[in-house]
């Protein structure tokens, strides 16, 4: 074998991510195709995370980290959202213990605060989906977070000749099956590589 002292391939104009993708609510994927609602605009990007606490088992005379001794103590997934387009909905979504009367007043969606998170307000999954590839042919790359809830403080900061992005940040949580099944609360997408079949020798 041959080493190269460049990383480089025709491989790679498939193999990257471009742009800031979008931000989909309650996706699900029914016989090959996706269904979902769209948040809306964002404004800076948006950051998948997968927080895990990893603990190392303490060995007498073992003086670093050794192979094979490493527990996987929690696993937090989330996805990051930089919104720009603000509704009611959005908002109610963005606090949780909210409660969001539309039917009252004619002019105004009115939100109020409550003591209680109800499982209602858990989303079925938050879903980013990247471009992957520079000629824009190919599948999507989908980041999905599951039975999320949006647990950071709200910041509304206005700023002259600005507009108010709202930064929120979409925690995964275990369901019932996900902790039975050792499971965690996300899944990727990946699309599987364009595979090209030699032409046939004459």
């Amino acid at each position: 074998m041959t080493l190269n002292t460049r990383n480089y391939s025709d491989k790679i104009v498939d193999r990257i991510m471009l742009d800031a993708g979008a931000i989909y609510l309650n996706l699900k994927l029914e016989n090959g195709e996706f269904t979902g609602t769209e948040l809306g605009g964002t404004q800076g990007g948006n950051e998948f995370t997968i927080e895990s606490e990893i603990r190392q088992i303490a060995v007498d005379g073992v003086k670093g980290r050794a192979k094979g001794l490493n527990v996987l103590e929690s696993v937090n997934p989330k996805l990051k959202v930089n919104l720009l387009e603000i509704t009611a909905r959005n908002l109610a979504m963005a606090i949780a213990g909210s409660n969001l009367d539309t039917t009252s007043d004619e002019a105004y969606d009115i939100l109020t605060g409550s003591d209680s998170i109800k499982l209602e307000e858990y989303l079925d999954n938050i879903a980013f989906v990247g471009r992957l590839g520079t000629d824009g042919g190919n599948k999507p790359v989908i980041v999905v977070v599951e039975n999320v809830l949006q647990l950071d403080p709200v910041s509304i900061k206005t700023t002259n000749k600005g507009e108010v992005v709202l930064a929120l940040n979409f925690t995964g949580h275990y369901s019932e099956k996900q902790v039975l099944n050792g499971t965690h609360p996300y899944k990727i997408y990946y699309p599987k590589e364009k595979t090209v079949t030699p032409p046939e020798q004459p």
